[in-house]
């Protein structure tokens, strides 16, 4: 007989908020969908396990925030896991008794640094492709709660990469792109589609999200980094001639916040990664194929490095 998949009833383990274990166990059976898809005979959506949950302190409000390691429940629930390692979540207080991500994403670890006055530093271990490197490379992202964000966001730390590409802090709860973001978007999959080829995931959030802040004025700008790729129910596109098509390389782009809208101040196909040691980030545009070295802050082969000019309101090439 085929068993329900609903989740069973349990009470919130002690101290954990009602709103933070509503949160993991939707999460759970979501997890739990994508994996059996509705198959009969699936098991029933097991519960959250109290040792997931971690009190942690990210934005020094006096409420204690909560680290959430999808790791610990590896075994009992499967496919939050990966090369990068485990889905993590931080849930941080708000004002209103609420309690808000400020992080989803897959990461190898999690550590919180207390600080005397300033925000804490999160500690992010994550794949090394983040840091320029490879799955077996060292990758750890700094990183501190911005209020006005309402999230964590990369900040320069002398235990975390001086580079890192980018990468979305609420991977697993993407937010909405602005309506300038989503003219690109729908740009690129005009493109894709033209030469036989699809724009994965219609909404493009999960390769377009916010990032840091370019521009100085405190509202983090956004990354799109778009990519064609062939449909799993079609075979190989090819040419009139038979030869197998080539698949189109989509611009990357930066867009920076410009009153109530964003603007787009650099595209191309290079790849991008972001110098953390500045008063504010540089961007560190690389030849694609390079790859930057963490050891010493912008170092990479055949690159150039940008810095927002607030004078002109463009970004302008950093000597070097």
């Amino acid at each position: 007989m085929a068993m329900a998949t609903a989740t069973m009833a349990a009470p919130t383990p002690r101290g954990v908020p009602k709103e933070v274990y509503a949160a993991v166990k939707a999460r759970f059976g979501t997890a739990h969908a994508a994996l059996y898809e509705g198959a009969d005979g699936a098991p029933v959506v097991p519960q959250p396990p109290t040792v997931m949950f971690r009190k942690v302190d990210i934005n020094r409000d006096g409420t204690s925030d909560w680290l959430v390691d999808y790791e610990r429940a590896s075994t009992v629930i499967g496919g939050l896991c990966g090369t990068g390692g485990c889905l993590k979540q931080v849930f941080v207080s708000r004002g209103d008794g609420s309690y808000g991500l400020g992080f989803a994403a897959q990461a190898i670890k999690i550590t919180v640094k207390r600080a005397n006055s300033a925000m804490p530093a999160v500690l992010a271990n994550m794949h090394g492709v983040h840091c320029g490197g490879t799955g077996s490379d060292a990758c750890v992202i700094p990183m501190r709660w911005e209020p006005t964000a309402g999230r964590l966001v990369p900040v320069a730390y002398p235990d975390g990469a001086a580079v890192i590409r980018p990468f979305d802090a609420l991977a697993d709860a993407p937010v909405a792109a602005p309506p300038t973001i989503l003219a690109k978007r729908d740009a690129d999959r005009a493109i894709c589609e033209k030469a036989g080829f699809t724009l994965p995931d219609a909404d493009g959030e999960s390769a377009t999200y916010p990032f840091l802040d370019v521009n100085g004025d405190a509202i983090l700008d956004w990354i799109v980094q778009p990519y064609c790729m062939q449909s799993e129910t079609d075979d190989p596109v090819e040419t009139p001639d038979g030869a197998q098509a080539a698949m189109p390389v989509l611009d990357n782009a930066v867009f920076v916040s410009r009153g109530s809208d964003f603007v787009n101040v650099w595209s191309g196909p290079d790849s991008l990664a972001f110098d953390l040691t500045g008063a504010q980030p540089a961007m560190v545009v690389s030849q694609e194929g390079s790859i930057c070295d963490n050891d010493e802050a912008g170092a990479c082969d055949a690159t150039t490095t940008y810095i927002w000019d607030k004078v002109s309101s463009k970004i302008m090439i950093l000597a070097q």
